[in-house]
Formats: C-alpha cells, structure tokens, sequence
C-alpha cells in the first residue's frame, strides 16, 4: 500500500540528490566493472555521511551528466530533471521519483546489485549526528533507518526535503518528504518541523498498523499540524508495512 500526497510535484532537491549521485557512482562502477577508488569513497562518505557539498560536486563532475542521466533512465525516475551548469542542487525531484530511488536501494532489482545496495545505504546508516533529522523522527527503537536530507535558502525562503529507508522485525517502509516556501514557512527549523511533524505521524501509525487505505493515510498527512497550515507543497510517499502475522 502506497500513501501519496502531492507525489509528483517538482521540488529544489538540495542535498538529497546527493543520494542519487551516489547510486550513479555505484551503477557506473557495476558497469565498467570496477571497484570505487580510494577517493572515490572517500568522497561518497563525506557527500553522504556529511552532506559535504565540495565532495558532491566533485563525483557529479566525474560522473558527468551523461552518466546520471543513463541512471535516471535506469531507474525508471522519469520525473526528475539533473540540475544544469554544475547546479546538482537545483536538481527537480519529485516524492515519486525519491520512492523509486528508495525501492532500487532496499529491493534486489537490476540496477543495483546488492553489494551497491549496501554500500549505500550503510553510509545512510551512519550519518553524523547533525544530519540525523527529518523521516527519521519518531523511528522505534527496533527500526533500523537510512536518511538523507536535504536544505537550501534561496528569495523564496528555505526549501528542506528528507527520504529514507526502515528496517526492523517483520519491517520494511519508506519515507520520502519534500517541502518548499509557502507564506508560512519562512525559516529553516519550520521546515525541518514540518517534515518531522509528517514522520511522526507516519511512523505511529506504521508501526501501530493503523494505516488500513491510501485515501485515509493521505488524508491524516495533509492534517499533519504544519501541513494543514497552508502546506500546499509539501509532498510524502509512504509504502506501508505488510500486514503483520498474529500468533
């Protein structure tokens, strides 16, 4: 069951399609059928662990835009748009296109091999602690979660994204949420909230398995306190958790 508010609308990707440079690195090597350099992982630790912008910008350029682009066709992430003339941040991403990345990390498929699977979503798992926010609100304790998050100020004010993965007994889900200004969200830490307010609820009722249709699940995500106030833009994919076994 998928729980989709707004899922294709285009968002500034900002950090976020640092996860997705990082899948094109790790495709490009399955490719040519060689292993990442040291610099090369040295670089994706940063760009992903640190959200290094200079670490980004330097895999982006040796990929080149050919190469991410053959990715995105790869993965089926015909919404997203590669930002132009080195602008990786201007990336325009939408939350459906964010869950097809999600998927292509935590399912096998043939774009990822799972050692490229787990590579990635290890340097998700171990991001340092100031990048620790967003989806991963509200995470029990048993769950395991890969995040990657994503901010950038512009004229218009702040727009802040996060997607990740989860984990745990009898668990498997994906968040992804994408937010820009509106009148009300004229701060970072109002954006950060609002997604935070959105993971919170998502996360109570996946894990409660409350979540019985995508009109309801929808419904209580466009209700989430910040959303409601004229969220408009904000956008979440959540593919919930199998019914679970009794017994």
């Amino acid at each position: 069951m998928n729980c989709v508010y707004n899922g294709s609308k285009h968002f500034d990707s900002a950090s976020i399609v640092k996860a997705i440079i990082m899948a094109a690195l790790l495709r490009w090597h399955q490719q040519t059928g060689t292993p990442l350099s040291s610099w090369e992982k040295s670089e994706a630790t940063l760009m992903i662990t640190q959200s290094d912008n200079d670490a980004a910008t330097d895999l982006w350029n040796e990929l080149g835009m050919d190469n991410l682009q053959h990715f995105l066709n790869l993965a089926g992430m015909g919404e997203t748009q590669l930002g132009q003339d080195g602008e990786w941040g201007l990336t325009q991403v939408t939350a459906h296109d964010e869950m097809l990345l999600l998927k292509l990390l935590t399912a096998p498929n043939s774009v990822l091999d799972a050692s490229s699977r787990a590579y990635e979503l290890h340097l998700m798992a171990n991001v340092v602690d100031w990048e620790a926010w967003g989806v991963t609100a509200g995470t029990p304790s048993d769950v395991t979660w890969h995040v990657k998050n994503g901010w950038l100020p512009d004229a218009t004010g702040w727009h802040i994204n996060s997607i990740g993965t989860f984990s745990g007994p009898g668990k498997n889900y994906m968040i992804a949420v994408l937010s820009d200004n509106t009148d009300m969200n004229d701060d970072e830490q109002y954006g950060i909230n609002t997604i935070e307010d959105v993971a919170r609820l998502v996360q109570g009722d996946l894990n409660n398995a409350k979540l019985t249709g995508s009109s309801t699940a929808a419904a209580r995500l466009a209700a989430a306190p910040n959303v409601a106030r004229s969220r408009a833009s904000s956008s979440a994919v959540v593919p919930a958790l199998p019914t679970p076994s009794h017994g």
